[in-house]
């Protein structure tokens, strides 16, 4: 019987222990001392339109404080509300943010994003299409631009041939170009496929018999 007892005794220690320790961890379990950084809703880079931006945190309820011209935000700075921040066109920002709550703020997190004015693709004069002669083919940028092409459908960069004066098109070519302007984004790559079908010339030279 008394074996019974003393068993008994030992689970109601062990039970007390448990309860005893667990309570102990719940009341002096660290808090996190900082919240989760916030996340924005674009992504850092370089862009060629116009953009907005929202930002979050962790827990959703924490407040937001942001600077775009890379000061270090705190409570005292732009609270944010909600609404977009607008990123326009030839602009760079580096947009700063913390998420505060009950006394806590979170570390900084840093955006950059750059919005550069992205060329117009060249325009071809005449257009391409099918010819019954050889072409003279004029390219066009936006001023100031430089214009680089290739005719034989290779990769095409800054590096590639400059043009000058039109292009003379005698037999089935492939015009590909860019434009291209310091502190602008090069342009889209204008692709044009002229078919020439009949005589390099609209008067050809014909041999004389002998």
């Amino acid at each position: 019987m008394k074996s019974y007892i003393w068993i008994i005794i030992a689970v109601a220690i062990v039970l007390i222990m448990s309860v005893l320790l667990f309570s102990l961890n719940v009341f002096i379990r660290p808090e996190a001392s900082e919240l989760n950084a916030p996340a924005a809703s674009l992504s850092p880079g370089n862009y060629s339109s116009a953009q907005s931006v929202t930002l979050s945190c962790l827990p959703s309820d924490a407040d937001i404080y942001y600077t775009i011209n890379g000061d270090t935000p705190d409570i005292t700075k732009t609270f944010f509300t909600g609404t977009p921040i607008s990123v326009s066109t030839d602009t760079t920002i580096i947009l700063k943010a913390i998420c505060a709550k009950a006394g806590k703020t979170s570390s900084v997190k840093s955006f950059i994003y750059t919005v550069t004015h992205q060329l117009l693709p060249p325009t071809a004069s005449p257009k391409p299409k099918e010819y019954e002669y050889a072409q003279d083919v004029n390219l066009s940028c936006e001023e100031g631009s430089t214009i680089y092409y290739t005719l034989d459908n290779s990769i095409i960069d800054t590096h590639s041939k400059v043009y000058s004066s039109p292009i003379r098109i005698i037999y089935p070519t492939t015009i590909r170009a860019i434009c291209s302007k310091n502190g602008y984004m090069d342009s889209n790559i204008f692709t044009g496929f002229y078919l020439v079908r009949m005589h390099p010339d609209p008067y050809p030279t014909i041999p004389k018999s002998t």
